[in-house]
């Protein structure tokens, strides 16, 4: 499932946060976030965000996998 920023010419990725292009080599934890219903959990949408947008945006007591 494309959507909220992905371009078509080979997977691109855009923040949704900042809405800069995601480079790999630049940032290696970079993200994509699916989102789902609680209800019937299927992927409604696909996002993408660099590790930096996503981490200043949660709550600092919120554990994520890289750090």
């Amino acid at each position: 499932m494309r959507g909220g920023g992905v371009s078509d010419d080979g997977g691109r990725a855009t923040c949704c946060f900042c809405y800069k292009l995601i480079r790999l080599e630049e940032d290696g934890y970079a993200m994509r976030v699916r989102l789902a219903s609680l209800s019937d959990l299927h992927t409604r949408q696909e996002m993408y965000t660099h590790s930096a947008c996503l981490r200043e945006r949660l709550y600092s007591g919120f554990n994520v996998w890289w750090e």
